[in-house]
């Protein structure tokens, strides 16, 4: 069952902001945090290029900033292997990509 929206908040108490970014994803063990340009595309750039490495997006979610950027939080059920990470940070509108994993 997915998650709904006020069942989130209650989880996370309040969306949290990131370098002026809005973003409630609860922490989970795979994690990527992608900042990049606030432009149609971007989100399916990450999607098409996760999903073609047989990677699932487990929750996302897309705050933007006042400056024309976004961040994505994405959890993932796998850890994204290191050639996509590259991959994803060589992207134009891409401005960074860091893995978590705990």
């Amino acid at each position: 069952m997915a998650a709904t929206s006020s069942n989130r908040e209650a989880a996370l108490g309040a969306a949290r902001l990131i370098d002026d970014h809005k973003g409630e994803v609860p922490p989970a063990r795979y994690m990527l945090v992608v900042r990049n340009d606030d432009r149609p595309g971007m989100i399916g750039l990450v999607g098409t290029e996760l999903g073609n490495a047989g990677i699932n997006i487990a929750d996302m979610d897309v705050g933007q900033s006042p400056h024309g950027t976004a961040l994505m939080l994405i959890s993932t059920t796998n850890a994204v292997p290191a050639i996509l990470l590259d991959r994803l940070r060589g992207a134009a509108g891409i401005l960074s990509v860091h893995a978590l994993a705990g």
